[in-house]
């Protein structure tokens, strides 16, 4: 009974550290490893998402948007999926950890898409102001060269006159005069003015738009009072060519607020994107912190179940020797005592009465 004692001590003991062992390896298996795998994943598509997200905001056109939304989405149905597979393996502390950065970065690339279709339009409406502007221009000028080389002709021949001290009007020749270098400066100004606002349009630091401004309003100025040195017939052919021109100054066909709000939107997909930058190395950072924490967990688990090993292998030594002990106890103190000692007196009284002994008794 003693020696069957031991021998289930020590298989209780193997099937304990075999226990042991296989908790140890479906922890890591099935809960620690896949988490750690899983989170990995998920860093890296966020990785992707942001390498992708700079594509959207350059893109040219609503195809070339279109294009690199579907491949966004694509990686964040993704992302959502492996954000799931998480939920159940990971604790609620590592959870929360991970969850809030993904839903941000979500978040922001639904703002990037909203703010890059409102760049394209906003870029699509500017290239019309400057369409529709350059045509009224061209009108201007189709308007102001006739008159401009008409006066100028006209100057010359005067002027030509007087040289060969012909007879001339004083005051043809003073008219004429003063209707050429107005108009010279129109064309100018007009010409500065244009200038001017195709660089505003062309313009890509928001904080320098202010500056771009000053000359447009000068030249606006500058023209007002070209105006008013010109004689009525000019002015009243010219003016309304201006007030057209004049429309691109002030809303809603400003040029200047146009390429202001493209900017201003540009500069806030620029934002969220350097977020979604911040947004991804965090998210990196937590799992390199769970993988961590489960390598930590692998190792602490592998040195319990190195020290159960241990400690079983200690066990089933003691109950080894003790059952080597026990036995040797048994032979001696049952065996040798008992029935060895017995069956040497038992030999020793039959080998007496077989020499003529007859007093031993055998028993």
């Amino acid at each position: 009974m003693l020696i069957s004692g031991f021998a289930v001590v020590g298989a209780l003991t193997a099937n304990y550290s075999f226990q042991q062992v296989s908790e140890a390896l479906q922890s890591i298996t099935r809960h620690q490893l896949p988490a750690a795998l899983s989170a990995g994943d998920l860093a890296r598509s966020a990785e992707r998402i942001v390498a992708i997200a700079p594509r959207l905001l350059n893109a040219r056109n609503e195809a070339e948007q279109a294009s690199v939304h579907q491949q966004l989405e694509i990686e964040t149905t993704r992302l959502n999926s492996l954000l799931a597979s998480l939920r159940d393996t990971l604790n609620r502390h590592d959870f929360e950890t991970l969850s809030p950065a993904v839903t941000t970065l979500r978040e922001n690339l639904n703002k990037l898409d909203s703010i890059v279709g409102t760049i394209l339009q906003l870029a699509s409406n500017k290239n019309e102001l400057i369409r529709q502007f350059d045509e009224d221009y061209i009108s201007f000028e189709r308007i102001l060269a006739p008159r401009l080389l008409a006066a100028q002709a006209r100057l010359q021949q005067l002027q030509n006159a007087a040289e060969k001290k012909q007879a001339i009007n004083i005051a043809e020749l003073v008219e004429a005069t003063r209707s050429v270098q107005p108009l010279q400066q129109l064309q100018l100004e007009v010409r500065a003015l244009r200038d001017s606002l195709l660089e505003v349009a062309s313009e890509i630091q928001l904080n320098n738009l202010a500056l771009l401004s000053f000359p447009v309003e000068r030249s606006k100025s500058r023209i007002n009072a070209l105006l008013e040195e010109l004689p009525g017939d000019l002015q009243s052919a010219l003016s309304p060519q201006i007030i057209l021109i004049f429309r691109y100054l002030t809303e809603p066909l400003s040029i200047i607020a146009g390429r202001t709000r493209e900017l201003s939107a540009i500069k806030k997909g620029h934002h969220l994107s350097e977020e979604n930058k911040v947004l991804s190395q965090r998210l990196t950072q937590a799992v390199d912190e769970l993988s961590a924490s489960t390598f930590a967990a692998i190792n602490a688990a592998n040195q319990e179940v190195a020290k159960v090993q241990r400690e079983g292998q200690i066990i089933v030594l003691v109950v080894v020797f003790l059952a080597l002990l026990s036995s040797v106890l048994i032979i001696w103190l049952y065996v040798d005592r008992r029935i060895v000692s017995r069956l040497k007196s038992l030999s020793d009284n039959m080998e007496a009465i077989a020499g003529g002994n007859l007093q031993k008794q055998i028993s």
